[in-house]
């Protein structure tokens, strides 16, 4: 409520705080329904929109779609042909992991996870040429696209915090250039305070000095009659 105060209808140019009021929204509207009640765990999402780390990595993957699409394809790719050759080389096996091709790929995602020892271990004992294959599709699928996948979110995140940085860096010069005209005013400020002192210590000064110069005129005459007394009084005596 207060961003929208704050902001008005600029607030859904944002699309952390849409994301965060869709997220708000699902959750009152399935309050009542009890089978999608379980919808408003998705209110932990939020966390993505407050905690830098998180929005930057998420920022990250959106980022990086095209490139995770590439893989992707290039995995299936990959899949296909070893499903296929598999299929045609250990169909005859007892164990029911290459019979068809679908069973093939399903396999074969379960090997790229590195769980293969159970599944390797039947066709190695009768086919025991087949280790070979089996180490090049792990080797391929298994280390080098799935750390190419890392690879390139890792990258992306590291754009995305450099990127951050560098707003920051934007952000803290701007609020400085900012600050310049506030320090030229205060030091103006300063400056004609100093100059309002200096003429009030000059008024000071002069009217010091016009009382000092009429003291003087005054006490002149005084010192001239007592002089003349004195001359005076003199000649008297002699």
């Amino acid at each position: 409520v207060k961003p929208a105060i704050y902001r008005g209808w600029t607030l859904l140019l944002d699309g952390w705080l849409d994301f965060d009021l869709v997220i708000i929204l699902l959750s009152w509207s399935f309050e009542q329904v009890q089978i999608i009640r379980a919808f408003r765990i998705f209110r932990a999402l939020r966390l993505i929109t407050r905690v830098e780390t998180l929005r930057n990595l998420v920022l990250a993957l959106f980022k990086v779609l095209p490139n995770l699409a590439a893989i992707c394809c290039l995995l299936t790719l990959i899949f296909y042909i070893f499903a296929v050759m598999f299929t045609t080389l250990f169909k005859d096996n007892e164990a029911p992991y290459f019979k068809r091709l679908d069973a093939s790929l399903f396999t074969l995602f379960q090997l790229m996870t590195l769980d293969y020892v159970d599944v390797v271990r039947p066709i190695v004992h009768e086919y025991y040429w087949s280790w070979s294959l089996f180490a090049i599709y792990l080797g391929i699928a298994g280390f080098i696209v799935f750390n190419l996948i890392i690879a390139v979110v890792v990258d992306a995140v590291a754009d995305i915090e450099k990127e951050s940085k560098q707003q920051r860096e934007e952000e803290e010069e701007d609020n400085e250039t900012y600050d310049v005209p506030t320090q030229l005013k205060d030091l103006r400020g300063e400056v004609l305070m100093l100059m309002q002192k200096q003429k009030e210590s000059q008024a000071a000064m002069d009217s010091l000095a016009k009382e000092l110069y009429r003291l003087h005129k005054i006490s002149l005459p005084k010192k001239l009659r007592a002089s003349r007394k004195e001359l005076l009084g003199g000649g008297l005596n002699s």
